[in-house]
This record gives structure tokens, C-alpha cells and sequence, in this order.
């Protein structure tokens, strides 16, 4: 099983930088302060942006579907994403480090496992499939069970008998 690490986000919506530190072994539960307009309490402080970023991070695209031109910051020309990753079943350790830009240059991702880059991945599909191969699950099951936000509408309790047989 793979144990979130930590998570840098650069130009990511309206985060210049941020780092996230996961705690291991403990349910967290996000609550956020939004610093710019007191009145909104914590709508607006960014906690969807975690999410987004760790969807981002695994599987190259967004939770909710947006075109890198929405999530990338409005005063800046590219977003970057590092995540970082620990297995302790296999000592393994992965760091995904993905780069956008706006307008029509390409995506970027590097792939680190354990501490070396992965020289024989040459495009950003071969990194994606590669990611969720290590992950052992595929990408809807991911933002399915294991990524789960308010955005979220599917469950266990919605999915077929086979669904949750193969679960």
C-alpha cells in the first residue's frame, strides 16, 4: 500500500506555494481559513485544491474535469506538482513531478522511483498508465474510493453486486 508523503503545489488555482505534509496512520479532517475574505469562513481556503493536486498528481488530469488553463494560477504561466509517495510492503519510494504551461506547449512529467528517475517512460501516457500500475488500481476506482471529495457522487453502497464483489 502506498502512504502519501508529501505534496508540493506551484501556481495550483490560487496557491503560489504550498506544501502539505500527510500524517501517517490517522484520519485527517481538512478545514480551511480563508485569509483574503474573513466573511467566507473556509469556503474558498483551498481544500479542494489538496484534492485536485493528488488527483493531478496520480493521473495527469483533474478531479472536477478542468482544462490546466483554469487550474493553472491566473498570474502565472506554468503549475507544477510533486508528489511524494512511500510503500513500506515493497521499501519502495515514488515522486511524481508533473509540469504544466499554458497555451499549446506540452505537459511534462518525471517519475522518480526510488530516487531515480525512470528513464525508460518517453511520454506522459506511458508515465500515467505506469503510475496506476504501481498504484494497483485503476483510475476510477481511485477518484471511485480512494480520493473522496464533495465533488464525489459515486459509492460503494451505488455500485453493482459485481462492482463490489471485484472491490
Amino acid at each position: 500500500m502506498w502512504t502519501p508523503i508529501r505534496i508540493e503545489m506551484v501556481n495550483l488555482f490560487s496557491h503560489p506555494h504550498s506544501k502539505y505534509e500527510f500524517n501517517t496512520g490517522a484520519c485527517t479532517v481538512i478545514f480551511g481559513r480563508n485569509l483574503s475574505d474573513r466573511s467566507l469562513e473556509n469556503n474558498g481556503a483551498g481544500k479542494t485544491t489538496l484534492f485536485e493536486a493528488v488527483c493531478i498528481a496520480l493521473t495527469g488530469d483533474s478531479l472536477r474535469k478542468i482544462d490546466k488553463e483554469v487550474f493553472i494560477n491566473d498570474e502565472a504561466n506554468h503549475c507544477d506538482i510533486t508528489f511524494e509517495l512511500y510503500n513500506a510492503v515493497l521499501k519502495s519510494s515514488l515522486r511524481i513531478e508533473r509540469h504544466f504551461y499554458r497555451g499549446s506547449k506540452s505537459s511534462r512529467v518525471e517519475l522518480y522511483e526510488n530516487d531515480a528517475l525512470n528513464t525508460q517512460m518517453t511520454s506522459v501516457a506511458e508515465c500515467n498508465k505506469r503510475i496506476l500500475e504501481l498504484m494497483g488500481i485503476s483510475r476510477e476506482d481511485l477518484l471511485r474510493y480512494y480520493i473522496i471529495s464533495q465533488d464525489n457522487h459515486y459509492t460503494f453502497f451505488n455500485a453493482t453486486d459485481g462492482e463490489k464483489k471485484e472491490i
